[in-house]
């Protein structure tokens, strides 16, 4: 936690852009792993809002005169879709938020004054994405362990 706590507002704001690519990039592929038609169009918004901040970051990072080239690849454009549970895919989803909400907590911790509204606003965005995301996977893991309890009384009746 003391490595965290000592970096630099430009090294904070670097992993912040990585992360936002690599979630825009996942939350793009991941409709196409998701049959829910509500949660797949959750995932379009998503990708959509980490494609906008991926964009401010760049400004910021620009403004500060902060040179920075983005990581490439992503995990999950390797999956396998039938291999990949709606479970799995808000689980996934749920970890890349939680970085994300600890990178934005550090830099408006680290920020200028002008900039901790940006992220405030971020962060709030990232906040509500993570409520969706848990209330989204506790339902559908909810919903197995019913459906696994009812294949279970069946077969003992």
């Amino acid at each position: 936690m003391l490595e965290k706590e000592k970096r630099t507002f430009g090294e904070v704001l670097k992993e912040a852009l990585n992360i936002e690519k690599f979630s825009s990039t996942c939350y793009g592929h991941l409709p196409g792993l998701i049959k829910n038609g509500r949660i797949k169009k959750k995932f379009v918004s998503f990708s959509l809002q980490a494609n906008r901040n991926v964009e401010l970051l760049r400004e910021i990072l620009k403004k500060a005169g902060i040179e920075f080239n983005l990581l490439e690849g992503c995990s999950v454009c390797k999956l396998n879709p039938e291999s990949f549970s709606l479970i799995g895919v808000l689980g996934l989803a749920w970890e890349i938020n939680k970085r994300l909400i600890e990178c934005y907590k550090g830099l408006i911790r680290l920020a200028d004054t002008s900039e901790k509204k940006i992220f405030k606003d971020i962060l709030k965005e990232k906040m509500a994405q993570k409520n969706f995301l848990k209330k989204e996977r506790n339902f559908a893991i909810d919903k197995e362990e019913a459906s696994r309890l009812a294949c279970l009384r069946k077969l003992s009746s």
